[in-house]
């Protein structure tokens, strides 16, 4: 999400704005693309108590006690993202299609080996975060334009990034583990541009942590996991020709499942996930020349975002259908954290649903397995009225008015092994 503002600095006008990586491209709430192995992506993300699939470590650790001597999983996933906004201010009955890439492409990886009994060393990579948005630039021109500021409509948002996660897992006994690691991520590019100037353009790395556990006991097993906020600054960064400088700030996320192993071929998980989205309660940019943001009396943008903690609520279901194949199914209800107070057409965010289905098959008797899944997310419609503007500030006011529709289409391939 960005947010406008236009300031004047030694005499020249300069286009400032705030942001949040956001986008309708993203899965989950905000901008969580929480699909993150093939076999999350075919069980909708309900994987934090599941010890019979590789595909869980990068959910939950501590299973890494479980999953044998060694594993190793790799997908590659592609999104297929649209989003419609219609009866935008002052374009009553014309209609806009979102003009961002027909289909975007993001990989995983992720494996772990035993060292002796009790510990294990895994590492996962994935892209828990990410989108990309692309509005024409006549979507919002006539609001724009009326309140004189034209050149400030959102035209395209887009955020790449990459999370390292190594861990380690200690089994404390045959029912129970924990496990702790790192989570490194890398913005590769930042983009949140207006129709008259890119801005915010840069790269940056953070880190934070994680720490889970897993009892299993009988047919049931129950884990819980906490990935931490973690600030990402971006440097090389521009705002109006200015070198500029912000942070990203990733939330935290807390998640607790169980699994019940119901007959020898059918299993059920039942998870929750809580994120904590009000970590956006404000974000600043600031010049990279310090007199700059003397002259400005601090960062040249502001803004205040106020988003919400929110969860989301997941099913997945694993039918073995011979001893070589199973089938999977998932079902998912996300909330949004952005309440019509913020809206930002840079996330027309909503609740949403997630259906998956998906197959792993193996490969004879060599241990390999072939996965596949497919995902629809079927974002709620979202009709707006808000009121005018009673400052700079465009998030919730009528230059964002209109009716918004989204879904996203994710399919996703890969193998996987354990040792």
């Amino acid at each position: 999400m960005i947010t406008y503002r236009t300031i004047s600095l030694c005499g020249r006008p300069l286009v400032g704005a705030a942001i949040i990586a956001c986008g309708s491209a993203a899965q989950a709430s905000g901008f969580a693309v929480p699909e993150v192995s093939l076999a999350g992506l075919a069980l909708s993300n309900a994987m934090v108590a599941n010890t019979t699939e590789a595909g869980a470590l990068p959910y939950n650790p501590a299973v890494m006690a479980f999953l044998g001597d060694g594993s190793v999983g790799l997908g590659l996933m592609t999104l297929g993202p649209s989003n419609e906004v219609s009866d935008t201010f002052l374009n009553p009955g014309a209609s806009f299609e979102g003009e961002g890439s027909d289909w975007l492409l993001s990989g995983m990886a992720h494996g772990h080996v035993a060292l002796g009994e009790n510990l294990a060393l895994g590492l996962s990579v994935n892209s828990p975060f990410g989108l990309e948005t692309v509005w024409p630039s006549e979507a919002f021109a006539a609001g724009f334009a009326a309140v004189g500021a034209a050149g400030q409509e959102p035209t395209r948002s887009k955020l790449e990034l990459i999370s390292a996660s190594p861990s380690m897992s200690y089994k404390i006994n045959d029912e129970a583990s924990l496990a702790a690691g790192f989570d490194l991520y890398w913005i590769r590019d930042l983009k949140f541009n207006t129709t008259a100037t890119p801005i915010c353009c840069g790269t940056g790395s953070g880190i934070g942590y994680h720490l889970s556990g897993l009892f299993r006991r009988g047919d049931w097993s129950f884990g819980a996991t906490y990935f931490s906020s973690a600030d990402v600054d971006v440097d090389e960064g521009s705002v109006g020709g200015l070198e500029a400088n912000t942070s990203v700030d990733l939330p935290w996320r807390a998640q607790i499942g169980a699994y019940y192993q119901a007959t020898d071929a059918l299993g059920v998980e039942f998870d929750i996930t809580r994120t904590g989205w009000s970590s956006f309660d404000k974000v600043e940019i600031f010049a990279s020349d310090g007199f700059i943001n003397a002259a400005v009396g601090g960062p040249i943008v502001t803004t205040t975002n106020n988003w919400d903690d929110v969860n989301a609520y997941r099913l997945g279901v694993t039918y073995a259908l011979s001893d070589q194949t199973d089938l999977r199914f998932g079902y998912s209800y996300d909330e949004t954290p952005q309440d019509d107070d913020y809206f930002s057409a840079r996330i027309p965010d909503a609740d949403r649903q997630l259906f998956s289905l998906g197959v792993s098959h193996e490969l004879g008797s060599s241990g390999w397995d072939i996965e596949g899944g497919y995902m629809y997310v079927r974002f709620n419609d979202r009709s707006l009225d808000l009121p005018a503007p009673t400052s700079s500030e465009p998030n919730g006011t009528f230059l964002y008015n209109g009716d918004y529709e989204s879904h996203v289409h994710l399919l996703g391939l890969g193998v996987s092994k354990r040792f």
